[in-house]
């Protein structure tokens, strides 16, 4: 059982209740994890949990060469209500996640990457000034 920091990338819809979800994960990258039976009552990770750029702390084995993995166990590693509550914050979380899952490709770890995506969420959480916060991560990720 593998235990990491996760943020999610990309959910979608798979049958009626699963859904499939791209997670870039602190310790092994790009990881597609398959959640069943997310839709139903007594289901253990909630929908809720797989907003974008939410972080995550997840649990799974990581069995090698096998395309999906499944999650045993989430929680929310890090609340954000500032984001959820203004609707500038949100559009920009929106934009930064759809650079984020065209642009991140590798199934490595990156550490400083992964610093930085949770440091930036966690700024625009913050009382920034919301000005040039789009550019100024657009500039700071061609970094990485």
């Amino acid at each position: 059982m593998q235990k990491t920091l996760g943020i999610v990338l990309h959910t979608t819809a798979f049958k009626e209740k699963d859904a499939i979800v791209k997670i870039y994960t602190k310790t092994y990258g790009n990881i597609s994890f398959l959640i069943q039976n997310i839709k139903s009552a007594k289901a253990k990770i909630k929908p809720s949990f797989l907003q974008p750029l939410t972080i995550l702390e997840i649990s799974f084995d990581n069995i090698a060469n096998k395309g999906l993995q499944k999650i045993s166990d989430a929680t929310i590693h890090l609340q954000t209500p500032n984001i959820s509550s203004d609707i500038q914050k949100s559009s920009i979380l929106y934009f930064m996640n759809e650079v984020l899952y065209k642009s991140i490709k590798e199934e490595e770890c990156n550490e400083k990457l992964f610093k930085f995506i949770t440091d930036k969420i966690m700024e625009l959480n913050s009382d920034c000034k919301l000005y040039y916060f789009s550019i100024q991560f657009l500039i700071e990720l061609t970094y990485y």
